[in-house]
């Protein structure tokens, strides 16, 4: 049987530690997997979720949360 190697399409050497999701996105931007309509539509999905979150973590009573929360 052939020997076959695993192809990274994303090079872990660009993907920050602190800020993984945003560098991920990044170079799957640059090696063609996801192109601007994607990304802005995954910028929506995250507001909107975090717009949930926060709406559920304050019971409705406020848009604000604490940093340390």
């Amino acid at each position: 049987m052939a020997n076959i190697e695993k192809q990274h399409i994303i090079n872990s050497h660009n993907l920050s530690g602190e800020f993984y999701f945003n560098s991920i996105l990044q170079e799957a931007y640059i090696c063609g997997l996801l192109n601007e309509s994607d990304l802005e539509n995954i910028q929506l999905q995250c507001i909107s979720l975090l717009a949930y979150k926060s709406e559920r973590y304050n019971m409705g009573e406020s848009s604000s949360i604490r940093v340390e929360t």
